[in-house]
């Protein structure tokens, strides 16, 4: 058994479907941080029912599906599908491949479906229920897991012991065992009570037989003065009958007189309408005559004006073309001049450049000689200015020599008194560090004391934020529990609403306003059964679960008159004041299977009661096909019904099939109505307290600044630590004057002898710089000589220099000028021949503009006449629809003035009508209040009052007859109840008594029945747990040693009297350490310890797959080898899927899944599988039916 195959879509960062395809072995899921790996995980989870959002790392359950991003829009439904290949026949299903599917839409509904089949969370818990898979197992091991098996937190451990001894099951039987023993004892109570109270009952039925007697004498009497006061009433009610009658004859006749009038001026104005119909239909034709002249005179008129527009632009462009060849001839005249003049100017130009070319080669002659002669002169200059560069340049050298030892003396001078000053400041800085010293050491006493009062604080805060963590993660969870529930419930109710009656009359009764009445509820409503006895109860009232109940005739006669009028079918009514009582049926057969009477096992009012017998008379109800087919054969039996609403009636008819979705809802649909939404006030009421609550806590936590306070112990340590830092500081500057001023006052000393040394040297180069001046004042006058005749001789070049110069650009210009003359002449021949041919064409030009003319003239005198014509038809269509809209109004004026008489004429007979109902109306009340005293007579005191009847001569009047029988009813009221059947009911209440007895003997053996259920429960559980226990103790030894190369101790401890409550301790001590606790092992040997005991739980009983989400994160190099040699190891019989960023990791993979982001917010997988020397790629993308696969050799 394995997962095969993985599909998501729109969960969290997986926007796209995608597919990932498992094998047996290890498969590893690689990528950065952040991009989505743990995503998947998360995902494995969800699918296997995991309910807690905060498991998922998610604030709300909602949040894990893809809420979008910049570029794509959110998605408003999250699938993820897993598929299990069932082989091995671990699931107790039959199917070989179980595909297990979970769906969440925003709106907070949700699906789970096996095999694409719709399911509940139950069925999908149960079916991993002991197998070591499941989104709480041991299949799923993340990081945090590591630390939480290794916390004092031992029911996570005793969990993962029990899920792998399969004592899950046992404790949910003992659970509901203890439930079914709670309710037992409750029965057990429950019989005694009653008990009690049918032994009072059977006391009191005696004194009820002889009230009954008493009671039944007065009825005699009361009966007879009825009976007489009904013939009287009844005989009251015809004579105003008669006298109604002819009134509404009369009434009848004036009617019809006003109903022939409106019928003659309606045939009025029926001509009139059928004279008006036919001048608009007449108008009509004239309007679209008149529009489509207006049209064609239009266009005419606007082909006319684009014409003469036309013909004004040829007209322009003519006289254009003709300004232009007036142009043009005389720019070729100036064109000419320009050509002649250009070819003079060219000629002299030619003459004067080889007059120059004479003139530059004489300057150039001349200037070279004069610069011989320069370059002469300057030689000379430069040998008699050498002796005197030689004295300067050492006169320099002795000047700064001189200037530097001045600085020098004046720098040591500077010096000595800066050290001087330094003694003295670092003297006097000496006694304020000593004074610091002291103040800060008083300082950091009081610094120290903060520290520890901060630190204990922030203990504190910790604690209770840590507190107020937990019980805000309960009420997170009671709250989505509760939100739950209030969904839930709210879908029931909207499912109870929206169920209605299907018939055509019921449908418009229950929306018509025109049947006003306070409360429309059909029969099946006003009944309250059990559940599981509503398809049955609903089946067994047939069509009269549809009945409407109302409480009096002229409601049900109000009805039937507003059905009548919309010929909307018929509908039946149950009249409340018309309910006959009805006598309890006697105790139902007994049979198996047999449940009761129907009449009998609903909850009702005892109007309705009454009716629900009358209307099922002997229907029993029955658990199935085969008791109502045994029934039935009993003579009191009428009709079977079973509670999923297949019946069989005495006569042989039997009535079967499946039971359909709304089926049963309509019995006691008001009372469920009611509880659920007394159901649903009662949870937003409690979540809104749970949110309060939230609120409060939230806010409590805000309000404990664990950051705050961090800070201030910070700001507290490292005040401290300056404090301390500053001592040490002050100590090294105290230690530092104290050197510093040895160290100048040598160095004064020093600074001393060089400044003398310094002085000496400064004579003796005063005494060499007086030597060279005098030598430097000979050569100098031997070098203005020569300087003298170079600066003549420059000057001569300098003016034969001015004279070349001033002869080449002479030639420059010269040659400029012939270059652009050229161009010119150039320029003119070319715009002359362009002239030439524009003169050509303007003349072709403007012979086709002159013929262009004259076939346009003659097209304008065409239109206008046509023009004419169309206008003078457009006048007259428009008078003749002018005079036929003058007709239409006539009849107009005829249709309102018969329109006025027939609204006269329809007050009168509204009124009449009116008048008419009325009598009607007085009329139906005589009849049914005739017909109501006959009913009653016949159905309550069986005479029938159309028979001959003789007044008495002693009768009483009848207002004293209605006294008498008001007096007799309060006697008997004031009598109370009278039970007619109390020697009978005390009959049955001796049996019943008889049978609580057996019952309460049955519950008492049921008891004890059940604790002995329980006690081979715990039995079980108990051995199974500490066989498992023992073996995965040994397995675990086994591994530690394995894991730590054969060093180091191991072992488990239960704590505790009872196996399936008590806590696993785990106690481990590598080679070389003995911690008190597992919590003081480094975080690599934590991990392997915890590994080790899985592992061990995995020897014991394995589960097909394991999930590892960077378990191997804070091992080393050493350790992830001994890590994957055991993964390898277990790989045999369990598919492993392992999140790494580990290299080692990585390679021991048989497929490697890459999760990347490369659109923001999306990830993306790419699969690699290494096997047999191949590595295969895959980019799983959206399109799962297109993967690109590349194949490399390594």
């Amino acid at each position: 058994m394995y997962l095969s195959k993985l599909e998501i879509h729109g969960f969290k960062s997986f926007a796209q479907k995608t597919t990932l395809h498992f094998t047996d072995g290890l498969t590893g899921i690689v990528g950065p941080n952040g991009s989505g790996k743990t995503n998947i995980v998360d995902a494995l989870r969800w699918v296997l029912g995991e309910q807690k959002s905060s498991v998922l790392r998610s604030d709300g359950m909602e949040q894990v599906i893809f809420n979008g991003t910049r570029t794509r829009r959110p998605l408003g439904m999250s699938e993820v599908s897993l598929t299990i290949e069932n082989n091995k026949h671990i699931l107790p299903t039959e199917f070989s491949q179980v595909v297990i599917t979970r769906r969440l839409f925003r709106d907070g509904e949700s699906m789970y479906m096996l095999n694409r089949t719709p399911c509940r969370l139950r069925d999908i818990i149960d079916l991993f229920t002991d197998t070591g898979m499941g989104a709480d197992a041991y299949s799923v091991i993340e990081l945090k897991m590591i630390e939480q098996i290794l916390s004092d937190r031992t029911d996570d451990r005793r969990h993962l012991f029990e899920e792998a001894a399969g004592v899950v099951k046992y404790k949910q039987r003992r659970k509901e065992t203890l439930r079914r023993l709670a309710a037992t004892q409750n029965d057990l109570s429950r019989v005694q009570d009653i008990v009690r109270e049918v032994q009072k009952a059977v006391g009191s039925l005696a004194r009820q037989a002889e009230k009954a007697k008493s009671y039944s004498e007065l009825t005699d009497t009361l009966k007879q003065l009825e009976v007489e006061l009904l013939r009287r009433e009844y005989a009251d009610a015809q004579d105003n009958l008669r006298s109604i009658s002819d009134d509404l004859q009369y009434a009848a006749s004036e009617k019809q007189k006003f109903e022939k009038e409106i019928q003659k001026f309606e045939q009025a104005l029926q001509d009139a309408e059928q004279r008006d119909s036919a001048i608009e239909a007449e108008l009509a034709e004239a309007q679209e005559k008149e529009r489509q002249a207006s049209t064609n005179a239009s266009g005419v008129q606007q082909e006319l004006a684009v014409l003469k527009e036309r013909f004004a632009s040829m007209q322009r462009q003519l006289e254009r073309t003709r300004q232009e060849q007036v142009d043009t001839k005389r720019q070729l005249e100036r064109l000419k001049e320009e050509i002649e003049l250009a070819e003079n100017n060219m000629e002299q130009s030619l003459e004067q450049q080889e007059s120059n070319d004479d003139v530059l080669r004489a300057a150039r002659e001349e200037r070279d000689t004069a610069h011989a002669s320069v370059q002469e002169l300057r030689e000379k200059s430069r040998i008699a200015s050498e002796p005197v560069l030689a004295i300067d340049s050492r006169m320099q050298f002795l000047v700064a020599g001189r200037d530097r030892i001045r600085r020098q003396v004046d720098s040591l001078h500077a010096q000595s008194q800066q050290l001087a000053r330094q003694v003295e400041n670092a003297e006097k800085e000496m006694q304020h560090v000593q004074t610091r010293i002291q103040n800060e050491e008083q300082t950091i006493i009081a610094a120290k004391n903060k520290v520890v009062e901060l630190e204990s604080a922030l203990g504190v805060a910790r604690t209770r934020e840590h507190e107020l963590h937990i019980a805000i993660e309960a009420s997170q969870a009671t709250l989505s529990e509760k939100r739950s529930e209030l969904s839930h419930s709210k879908a029931s109710l909207e499912f109870l609403q929206g169920i209605h009656d299907d018939s055509i009359s019921n449908t418009f009764l229950l929306e018509t306003p025109e049947w006003n009445v306070a409360d429309k509820t059909v029969l099946a409503e006003l009944l309250s059964v059990q559940d599981e006895y509503t398809v049955g109860v609903e089946h067994a009232l047939g069509e009269a679960a549809r009945y409407f109940v109302v409480q009096t005739k002229q409601d049900a006669i109000a009805a039937r008159n507003a059905l009548r009028s919309h010929d909307k079918g018929k509908a039946a009514f149950v009249c409340r004041e018309l309910i006959p009582s009805v006598p309890q049926l006697a105790s139902a057969p007994q049979g198996d299977g047999v449940i009761g009477w129907v009449s009998e096992i609903i909850s009702t009012d005892d109007v309705i009661r009454n009716a629900v017998r009358s209307l099922l008379g002997r229907t029993i109800l029955t658990s199935s096909l085969d008791a109502s087919l045994a029934i039935i054969q009993h003579p009191d039996v009428e009709c079977a019904v079973t509670v999923d609403g297949e019946s069989i009636q005495k006569n042989g008819v039997l009535r079967g099939g499946a039971v359909s979705k709304t089926e049963g809802m309509r019995v006691g649909k008001q009372k469920r109505i009611a509880h659920l939404q007394e159901q649903i006030a009662t949870l937003q009421q409690t979540i809104a307290e749970i949110e309060q609550q939230l609120s409060e806590m939230r806010r409590e936590r805000s309000g404990i600044n664990l950051h705050s306070m961090n800070d201030e112990l910070r700001r507290a340590e490292s005040f401290k630590s300056s404090l301390e830092q500053n001592i040490s500081q002050l100590q090294y500057k105290l230690s530092s004057f104290t050197q510093t001023i040895e160290q100048h006052t040598a160095r004064i000393q020093q600074l001393s002898q060089e400044s003398a040394d310094a002085l000496h040297e400064d004579e003796t180069i005063q005494k060499e710089m007086e030597e060279l001046r005098s030598r430097k004042q000979e050569a100098q006058q031997v070098l203005q000589g020569k300087m003298e005749e170079m600066r003549n001789a420059e000057q001569h070049l300098s003016e034969k220099e001015s004279t070349l110069r001033n002869a080449e650009l002479q030639l420059v210009r010269t040659n400029a000028e012939i270059d652009s003359l050229e161009s010119n002449l150039r320029r003119y021949i070319e715009q002359q021949r362009q002239m030439e041919e524009r003169f050509e064409h303007s003349t072709k030009e403007l012979e086709t503009t002159k013929v262009t003319i004259k076939e346009t003239e003659g097209t304008v005198q065409t239109k206008e006449t046509e023009f004419n014509a169309v206008d003078e038809i457009f006048r007259g269509l428009r008078s003749e629809r002018m005079s036929i809209e003058a007709r239409a109004l006539n009849a107009r004026e005829e249709m309102h003035q018969a329109n006025e008489a027939i609204r006269s004429q329809r007050v009168h007979l509204e009124n009449a009508i009116k008048e008419f109902h009325a009598l009607e109306l007085k009329e139906s009340q005589f009849k049914i209040r005739a017909e109501d005293l006959l009913k009653k007579a016949n159905e309550e005191l069986e005479i029938d009052l159309t028979e001959p009847f003789t007044l008495p001569e002693e009768a009483l009047s009848l207002e004293e007859a209605r006294t008498r029988v008001h007096q007799l009813k309060n006697r008997m009221q004031n009598m109370g109840n009278v039970n007619f059947m109390a020697m009978e009911e005390h009959d049955k209440e001796l049996e019943r008594l008889t049978l609580l007895k057996t019952q309460y003997e049955d519950l008492m053996t049921a008891e004890k029945n059940l604790q002995d259920t329980i006690n081979e429960i715990n039995n079980n559980a108990k051995n199974r747990f500490y066989d498992v226990f023992h073996k995965v103790r040994d397995h675990f030894k086994e591994l530690f040693a394995l894991l730590f190369n054969g060093d180091g101790e191991a072992d488990l401890q239960m704590v505790g009297d009872d196996p399936l409550e008590c806590h696993i301790e785990i106690i481990a001590k590598p080679k070389g350490k003995r911690p008190h606790s597992i919590e003081m092992l480094s975080g690599g040997e934590k991990t392997l310890t915890a590994i080790a005991l899985l592992f061990a739980i995995y020897l014991v009983k394995p589960s097909p797959f394991c999930i590892l989400d960077e378990v191997d994160a804070p091992l080393d190099d050493a350790n992830i080898d001994r890590y994957l040699q055991l993964i390898r190891k277990f790989s045999e019989n369990t598919q492993f899927l392992m999140i790494t960023h580990n290299k080692k990791t990585m390679e021991a993979a048989d497929t490697l899944y890459g999760v990347t982001m490369e659109e923001v917010g999306v990830s993306k997988m790419v699969s690699v599988q290494l096997r047999d020397g191949k590595e295969t790629r895959k980019e799983v993308t959206a399109d799962v039916d297109e993967e690109v696969v590349m194949q490399d050799n390594e």
